[in-house]
Order: structure tokens, then C-alpha cells, then sequence
């Protein structure tokens, strides 16, 4: 019996580190949109000024990138990185709307964008919604069912028992 009340409470931990996770990536959702859009902002703008010259951007860029100048060059690399950053932006929000998923937790730790990541930690407020309930409770099932068997089975019995 003793086994079983300690397993219970080792399983709260790993519940209890999870359950704040859906709340903090709704923020970092929310604020993957700000960034989003301001890196659409920027690309339309570069977009605009290519158009006004008849280039499209692929165009624009190549024509910087073949430009001696160190500006130029510079220039067209960081609109490629925006690119590529509104893109994985994008592919993460998508991710996310499937927030209370316990692969959407996963994924999102694994491969979050850092300073997003960082400006969401800086401003966050800890907090349990339904959802960080939920995954609380499926984690402490989990681990207590991988803790808890082996503990009934192997575990709790003296020698004189077996």
C-alpha cells in the first residue's frame, strides 16, 4: 500500500510539469501570429518595391544577390530568411491549433522557434486551463500506470511473502 501512495506521488511530477503547456503555447500561438504578420508585412513591402521595378521577388533577389556590393547582398540573404521563417512560423501555428494533442506538446518542444520562445517565457504567468487539466491527468495515468505496475508486481512484498 505504501508502494502504491508513493508511485502516486512521484507520477504527480511529470503531471504537474505538462499541465501549464497547453496555456503557454496558446501565448506562444498568439504571438507566432504577431510575428507572422509582420514578416508578411516586410515581404510585401520588398514585394511592392520588386513590382514597381517589373521584377518579381525571385527576380529581385537574384539580381542582389549578383550585385558586388556587400548591402545587396546582405539585403536579398535576409529576405530569404524571412521566408524561410514565415514559413516554418506557419507550418508551427498550423501545428498548434491542435493545441491540447499530446503530439502538438511534443512537437513543440522539440522544434520551437527560440526567440518567440523566449519573449513568450519572459511574459508568462503560469496557469492551468482545462485543456493543461486534461493532459495533467492523462500524465499522471500514464506514469502511474508505468510506475504503479511494476510496483504491484515486483515491488511492496517482503521476502517472507514470495
Amino acid at each position: 500500500m505504501r508502494t502504491l501512495v508513493y508511485v502516486a506521488v512521484v507520477s504527480l511530477l511529470p503531471a504537474f510539469s505538462v499541465a501549464d503547456s497547453p496555456e503557454f503555447m496558446q501565448q506562444y500561438r498568439q504571438r507566432i501570429g504577431g510575428h507572422a504578420t509582420e514578416l508578411r508585412n516586410m515581404l510585401r513591402d520588398f514585394d511592392d518595391d520588386a513590382r514597381r521595378s517589373n521584377l518579381t521577388r525571385p527576380e529581385a533577389l537574384a539580381m542582389m544577390e549578383a550585385k558586388p556590393e556587400k548591402f545587396f547582398k546582405e539585403r536579398a540573404v535576409r529576405i530569404n530568411g524571412y521566408e524561410q521563417r514565415l514559413a516554418r512560423l506557419e507550418a508551427q501555428e498550423e501545428m498548434l491549433r491542435y493545441r491540447a494533442s499530446p503530439l502538438a506538446v511534443f512537437e513543440f518542444y522539440r522544434d520551437h522557434d527560440k526567440q518567440i520562445y523566449e519573449e513568450t517565457r519572459k511574459a508568462y504567468r503560469w496557469g492551468i486551463n482545462i485543456d493543461g487539466a486534461l493532459l495533467a491527468l492523462m500524465v499522471w495515468m500514464i506514469s502511474f500506470a508505468v510506475l504503479g505496475v511494476p510496483a504491484l508486481v515486483f515491488g511492496g512484498r517482503s521476502r517472507a511473502e514470495v
